[in-house]
């Protein structure tokens, strides 16, 4: 998908589109579509130069409030969208922070699950996990 998912149930309402919990993440995609893997997000970054420049390629032009200036050559239009912090009722870092799903599980014990994160003083893009009902996330999702 080109634009964050914006589909209104179980989500905090955002300026860049909503954002969900894990549980509610990976059940939203539509028919046809599904929740990217750690392995899908990988495969991204390596098809736009790799991890350490994927965030300047695949960031939207416009909206980002600090930073880097990238031209979003290949459309993907990452949105600064933030994240929304369950046990505060905030979304902090609009503008300047986007956070995406990934379906695959790094600790089921913990329930923690993978997230890509983009931000805006880096060109670069990481992959680390975080307790999948705690803190609310973006959503892109891949077509079967």
């Amino acid at each position: 998908m080109a634009e964050n998912l914006n589909y209104g149930v179980s989500g905090t309402t955002a300026k860049y589109g909503r954002l969900y919990n894990w549980s509610s993440a990976k059940s939203l995609c539509p028919a046809g579509w599904h929740l990217p893997d750690t392995t899908e997000w990988r495969s991204l970054f390596d098809a736009v130069g790799g991890s350490s420049v994927a965030g300047a390629m695949l960031k939207s032009a416009t909206d980002w409030i600090g930073g880097k200036t990238v031209t979003d050559p290949f459309g993907f239009s990452v949105l600064p969208a933030g994240r929304f912090w369950d046990h505060t009722g905030l979304i902090y870092e609009v503008g300047r922070n986007a956070n995406f799903w990934s379906s695959t599980v790094y600790d089921a014990y913990f329930d923690e699950a993978y997230y890509v994160e983009f931000d805006d003083y880096h060109d670069g893009v990481s992959l680390d996990k975080k307790e999948q009902n705690i803190v609310w996330y973006s959503v892109r999702c891949v077509k079967d």
